[in-house]
């Protein structure tokens, strides 16, 4: 019988790199072509979060899901450091994720400033004093974390997909 782990290595990141990309191309697609706003007019912006939406809903599940399929055990003598540096690491993520969220607003957190909602805002501070997008940090730390709590360092590929996929691609768009 054929190991599963490719099929679900794959799924994982294709799936976490197609709603990077769709998200990516959208808001690309309004800010040089306004391709909703035309359409849609006032509404573009929820025509946006329904094109997204479905895959970032997938992508943690199947995220997830390959944790349960891939088991890549962390060393057995890392088991209380592991544990200790993946609480800090979700507390370090959902700092940050926070943050951001309440710097930028919910609205400008989820790209409606690209299509004419929301208030146009440049923060420079918190996370953003040393990082460009600091929830995409936060969702890395996030996918660090679940890796260590769960001793299952198949997630590592999940914090590094997440890591390249929003602050190489998306966030290239976004700022």
């Amino acid at each position: 019988m054929p190991r599963a782990e490719p099929a679900w290595i794959i799924a994982a990141v294709g799936t976490y790199w197609i709603a990077a990309g769709v998200n990516t191309l959208s808001v690309h697609l309004e800010k040089t072509r306004s391709w909703l706003g035309r359409r849609w007019g006032k509404h573009a912006w929820k025509m946006h979060l329904a094109i997204i939406t479905p895959g970032w809903v997938l992508a943690p599940l199947v995220g997830i899901r390959l944790g349960t399929e891939v088991q890549w055990e962390l060393p057995h003598w890392t088991n209380g450091w592991a544990q200790a540096g993946g609480i800090l690491l979700c507390i370090a993520g959902t700092g940050l994720v926070l943050d951001t969220v309440r710097r930028l607003g919910f609205t400008n957190t989820l790209n409606g400033r690209e299509f004419g909602q929301g208030k146009p805002a440049i923060v420079t501070s918190g996370g953003f004093r040393f990082l460009s997008n600091p929830i995409y940090t936060g969702f890395a730390l996030w996918w660090g974390a679940v890796s260590l709590l769960s001793g299952n360092a198949v997630f590592f590929v999940m914090a590094g997909t997440s890591f390249l996929a929003l602050n190489c691609c998306e966030a290239r768009v976004e700022n």
